[in-house]
């Protein structure tokens, strides 16, 4: 039901944007998709530098396939240019979850590429990703060319030995999980090197929102998860005989989220309808459900309070310490095969 062929990653070299590559690489893996590696480069005289960087990363993700991407320029042009030209793509980036009274924005570059590009988005939170954590194993980590092969280039000593280290365990960490997964298939057990227990999909009727539920069906079909629909209701004005007015809302609400289930979605869910601000109710439910993904559109056909989905989409990636998926652009309907029947 999901289908991607390109997988956007853009990395500046920090251990903060690390981490999306190993989640890249195994979505790559399990939906044949090509890695295209990007980094915008600040200054023209960084550039060499930043282009065998960029190539000691795509070595490692062998024998995926995958490309390099860099050119001195603003990383949102850059970044929206390129996902412009892309056919079925998701581009994966990480952020942090601001806590407190600490809830600023994200880092500006990172908000303004989340909120122009073109093409859906995972957002990973630097504390949490959704490979499994298979490095704490008591076992020593094999050297990446133990695992890959001899033929991988040996990387000469240099400031940077500490990050392609950490890259290099993280990679081995999953070559190991990608590898216990097949043998237990071998021995009829379905294990993956994702691991999704819980996936969250707000709904509002609108398109946007359907796809996003088309979509959080195919992942809990692959990966096992719980899957949870979840409709908020805006806040309105008091008044007389606001409780009856609330309660049958309330009711109307949930009798159109359980047609929904029933015409989209084959397989056990959970159909939620609370009241509040859907920015505050997705993030409050996303702790109690203990949810490792959200799945959203970027934009509905309704506001809630007056601000846009888009915005509530903005805030969740914010403040939810889960991972979120959004479904932005034209392309967004081309990761969906089609609509499934209820069964």
């Amino acid at each position: 039901m999901l289908e991607l062929k390109n997988i956007l990653v853009p990395t500046d070299f920090s251990d903060f944007s690390l981490q999306a590559i190993p989640v890249a690489w195994e979505l790559a893996r399990e939906y044949k998709a090509e890695i295209i590696l990007a980094n915008a480069c600040p200054y023209e005289c960084d550039l060499e530098v930043s282009r065998r960087k960029l190539e000691e990363i795509g070595q490692r993700l062998a024998p995926l396939p995958y490309q390099t991407r860099i050119e001195v320029a603003s990383p949102v042009g850059f970044l929206y240019d390129l996902a412009s030209s892309l056919e079925q793509a998701l581009m994966i980036v990480t952020t942090h979850a601001w806590r407190g009274t600490d809830r600023r924005l994200l880092g500006s570059v990172t908000e303004r590429v989340i909120s122009r590009v073109p093409c859906a988005i995972l957002t990973l939170k630097s504390q949490r990703t959704m490979v499994r954590e298979i490095e704490k194993s008591p076992e020593p980590l094999p050297n990446l060319a133990e695992v890959r092969g001899p033929e991988l280039r040996q990387v000469p000593k240099s400031p940077d030995d500490f990050f392609f280290e950490r890259l290099d365990r993280k990679l081995v960490a999953a070559s190991r999980a990608a590898a216990q997964k097949e043998k237990e298939a071998r021995h009829g057990r379905q294990t993956h090197v994702i691991e999704l227990r819980s996936l969250l999909v707000p709904v509002d009727f609108s398109r946007r929102a359907e796809q996003a539920v088309v979509v959080g069906v195919a992942l809990a079909r692959r990966y096992g998860a719980k899957l949870i629909l979840l409709h908020v209701l805006e806040e309105r004005s008091g008044g007389r005989g606001r409780p009856l007015r609330e309660a049958r809302r309330r009711e109307v609400a949930r009798a159109q989220l359980e047609a929904l289930r029933d015409r989209l979605v084959p397989v056990p869910c959970v159909c939620l309808v609370e009241g509040g601000s859907a920015a505050a109710v997705i993030v409050e439910q996303t702790e109690r459900q203990e949810i490792d993904l959200v799945v959203m559109g970027s934009r509905g056909r309704r506001t809630v309070v007056g601000i846009p989905l888009g915005s509530t989409a903005r805030v969740v990636v914010r403040r939810a310490d889960s991972a979120v998926l959004i479904l932005k652009g034209p392309n967004a309907t081309e990761l969906v095969r089609k609509t499934p029947k209820s069964s």
